[in-house]
């Protein structure tokens, strides 16, 4: 049963409070991601089966949702996917780019 709703947002975005308070007068479960912790905070596993039934999971701050569990997503100005600063300009982008195919794909496929 799907029923949570994904937020994906920045975690000092003020304007969440006064949704995630609505969520809960109606007992309705809820999840705030920020996409900008992906991949270095982050654990993606997602699995397309034969009958376009997706499975897997997001696991980020202690934190799991099993992908089959969101209902829908709530969009609001998160923080940008960003490879670790360190590395070579070139690795960083293809982190970021490969990143974000990666979790913007897996989102586009939920229902």
């Amino acid at each position: 049963m799907r029923h949570t709703v994904l937020i994906l947002s920045r975690s000092d975005d003020a304007h969440l409070d006064r949704l995630t308070q609505e969520l809960d007068q109606l007992h309705h479960s809820w999840i705030r991601f920020d996409p900008g912790d992906f991949p270095q905070h982050v654990t993606l596993r997602f699995e397309l089966g034969d009958s376009d039934k997706t499975q897997g999971y997001l696991s980020f701050r202690g934190k799991r949702i099993a992908l089959e569990e969101i209902g829908s997503i709530w969009y609001r100005r998160p923080t940008p996917i960003q490879a670790p600063a360190d590395l070579p300009p070139l690795q960083q982008t293809f982190i970021e780019r490969e990143a974000r195919a990666g979790l913007w794909g897996m989102l586009r496929t939920l229902n």
